[in-house]
């Protein structure tokens, strides 16, 4: 991990709050969070008073000092490597990093969709994050935006396809999933080469998420029943995190 430059401005990172021992509850906040992170870049993370006030309504978003917010994770990305110089894909060969987009695309355009619906579409999962993510509003409001939100994630989630699906159609992508990104990584410790990458930090963001969820669902029994991610989660937290408050 590069160590933060003193020289270099520091940049404020509007994300989702964390909790559960994760940064931000929000995978996309954390994998802006642990890009960051990772290539030494001082930053202070600022949470939203209300509804982010970005032009997209969502977080994350980048202020690098002049006021113009950088919004979305892959938009962070490459304003570090046109801004700061900084690629954490440097070095790979094209074969790479067609794979390495390949993977991103899995973890946040498949995945992605199977851990919203659990954690907003399901009874269950509802429950468990309508606390650690509106518990800080006052009563009343409490209960009222959380309502709101579900319901417009709910359908978004059955537009994108997945809320449609059985539940033995989602088992079995979950678990094709996963098993790719297995095989993969295989018995390294990154997926690619001697260094941690860009897929190493989403593959954190997303699966680091799930199996920071104080209950069990399909999708984080999926994750935990895989040794290979639940080792690289672990082994990527503690190089990313080791001396920083989560």
């Amino acid at each position: 991990m590069k160590p933060p430059e003193s020289s270099v401005p520091t940049v404020t990172l509007h994300t989702f709050q964390g909790g559960w021992g994760v940064r931000s509850l929000s995978p996309f906040c954390l994998k802006a969070d642990a890009m960051l992170t990772l290539a030494g870049v001082p930053m202070t993370p600022l949470e939203p008073s209300g509804p982010p006030k970005t032009r997209s309504g969502k977080l994350p978003a980048l202020d690098a000092g002049d006021g113009v917010l950088i919004e979305g994770s892959d938009a962070i990305a490459d304003w570090m490597r046109d801004a700061r110089g900084i690629d954490l894909d440097q070095g790979l060969s094209p074969a790479q990093k067609a794979l390495a987009l390949m993977l991103r695309r899995t973890l946040e355009e498949h995945l992605y969709f199977v851990m919203v619906k659990e954690r907003w579409a399901e009874d269950r999962g509802f429950r468990m994050i309508k606390p650690a993510y509106f518990g800080h509003l006052p009563p009343v409001i409490r209960d009222l935006v959380p309502m709101m939100i579900r319901g417009g994630v709910a359908k978004s989630v059955k537009g994108q396809g997945i809320g449609r699906m059985s539940t033995e159609r989602v088992s079995r992508r979950i678990a094709e999933d996963l098993d790719a990104l297995c095989a993969v990584l295989g018995d390294n410790e990154w997926f690619f080469g001697d260094r941690p990458t860009s897929t190493d930090v989403v593959a954190y963001a997303f699966l680091g998420n799930v199996l920071a969820q104080p209950e069990d669902s399909e999708l984080r029994s999926a994750v935990a029943g895989r040794q290979t991610l639940v080792d690289h989660v672990e082994r990527m937290g503690a190089l990313l995190y080791t001396d920083s408050a989560s």
